[in-house]
């Protein structure tokens, strides 16, 4: 056991680029060293299973350069974003020892005791009862398409050490409110367009005509509006046939304005 544990050791101390003496990590108490443990763990992993979650590719290397990251062989090639209301509300990262010989049947929820993206402390949840599967959970501001900052804490041998890595997340797919917002906008722009072909479709066909007499104005209902006359031998504009407003024949001359035909 005591073998196995140097070769664990041995391993994970690869994930960092200077030594345990001269840790990467500067802040060693910022947040990421005291993770919040989430009790209602069922409705999270519901909702991260739910329609609104997206996985997302998650590339990591050593800190500057483009060589993989031991890291990667137990927190994984993907992460989880969860989306509300088209936007992101939380990314998840699985950590799984079972996978890999070098941490199999290790407590990870002990060796690794905190985790933080982007400068942003993630909460453990999901603890597996033997300890060899967590997750931690990050809150939106922690999303960072493209490049990023990956920092953890491990515990070996009674020792803590401070670690980073490069981390690259891939790109969403198109959410549902993005594509309602755009449809949305498209839809606006076509309405206008749509009214403003009326409009100028109106005035194409808008007769203009001299009236013979004074006339009042009256609404589609067929009574007169205020006490406005216009004048005889003035030429009004008026668009489309005479039509019958109880019982006698009107032109519209604007909406819901119309003048009677045998004024003209």
């Amino acid at each position: 056991m005591k073998k196995n544990t140097k070769v664990i050791l041995a391993s994970l101390s690869l994930l960092a680029t200077a030594a345990i003496s001269t840790p990467v990590l500067a802040d060693s108490t910022t947040p990421a060293q005291t993770p919040v443990v989430a009790t209602n763990t069922a409705a999270k992993t519901a909702d991260a299973n739910s329609a609104n979650s997206q996985t997302v590719t998650m590339a990591i290397t050593k800190t500057g350069s483009t060589q993989p990251s031991e890291a990667a062989m137990f927190l994984g090639n993907s992460a989880q974003v969860t989306l509300k209301d088209g936007k992101v509300s939380e990314i998840t990262i699985h950590v799984d020892g079972s996978k890999n010989p070098m941490t199999k049947s290790q407590d990870m929820s002990k060796m690794i005791s905190a985790i933080s993206l982007n400068g942003v402390a993630g909460k453990v949840e999901n603890v597996a009862k033997d300890g060899s599967s967590l997750d931690f959970v990050f809150p939106a501001d922690a999303y960072k398409e493209g490049k990023g900052t990956l920092a953890f804490t491990l515990n070996v041998m009674g020792k803590t050490m401070n670690e980073t890595a490069d981390v690259t997340l891939g790109k969403l797919a198109n959410t549902d409110a993005s594509n309602t917002e755009t449809t949305s906008k498209k839809t606006d722009k076509t309405a206008k367009t749509t009214k403003t072909s009326k409009n100028t479709t109106k005035k194409a066909h808008a007769t203009k005509r001299t009236l013979k007499h004074n006339a009042y104005i009256y609404d589609k209902k067929g009574k007169r509006i205020g006490k406005k006359v216009l004048k005889k031998h003035s030429k009004v504009s008026t668009y489309g046939k005479a039509i019958k407003l109880h019982g006698k024949n009107f032109y519209r001359i604007s909406k819901n304005q119309y003048v009677k035909k045998a004024n003209f």
